[in-house]
């Protein structure tokens, strides 16, 4: 986790204002480490926290990548961005979904957005209650892990650098297999 203090000036006038912003990533359902950015949240009281990916655990006890995530998705995340609302509830808590995260979960993270808990960022802009506009992508580039959900390759014509791995991705009807050709 880290901490970023900026000194940011307002567009338009000369006036200096002092923006408190928590970025982490890669928290991937750890119990510890979401109560660790709670403890760090009420610590150093951020106008802005930032949740820039593999938020989601990454199996449930039986294997289940889409059970655990979206179990954890329903009950457990909100959880903790109602304790950080309840430290500050002037926050705002931007979600980026990572490339271990399931795209299918996005309709759980989509309920949050539309509640007002969190702003999902996702290759589109977001104004803050400060007037800080936030933009984001959870598109990743290609990486050796399993999970193609995020991950375009910038062409469709460029080579498939990790051949060897089996391409999965999440639908509803659970973990499919995608094949090098279709995965871009």
């Amino acid at each position: 986790m880290a901490i970023w203090t900026a000194t940011l000036k307002c567009s338009g006038n000369n006036q200096e204002d002092t923006v408190r912003i928590l970025f982490t990533s890669d928290l991937h359902g750890m119990i510890w480490l979401y109560d660790s950015l709670v403890d760090l949240s009420e610590q150093c009281r951020p106008d802005l926290i930032i949740l820039g990916g593999d938020l989601l655990p990454r199996l449930d006890k039986h294997g289940n990548l889409l059970d655990a995530q979206r179990h954890f998705a329903i009950t457990v995340f909100p959880s903790y961005c109602l304790k950080m609302h309840d430290i500050n509830p002037d926050v705002d808590i931007g979600v980026i979904l990572g490339n271990d995260d399931c795209q299918m979960v996005t309709r759980e993270s989509e309920d949050l957005h539309r509640t007002g808990l969190i702003r999902l960022v996702d290759n589109s802009a977001w104004k803050t209650r400060h007037s800080w506009q936030v933009i984001g992508t959870s598109l990743v580039p290609e990486t050796p892990f399993h999970l193609k959900d995020f991950e375009r390759r910038d062409c469709e014509a460029d080579p498939v650098r990790y051949p060897s791995v089996q391409a999965m991705y999440s639908s509803d009807q659970g973990i499919g297999i995608l094949s090098s050709s279709a995965w871009f």
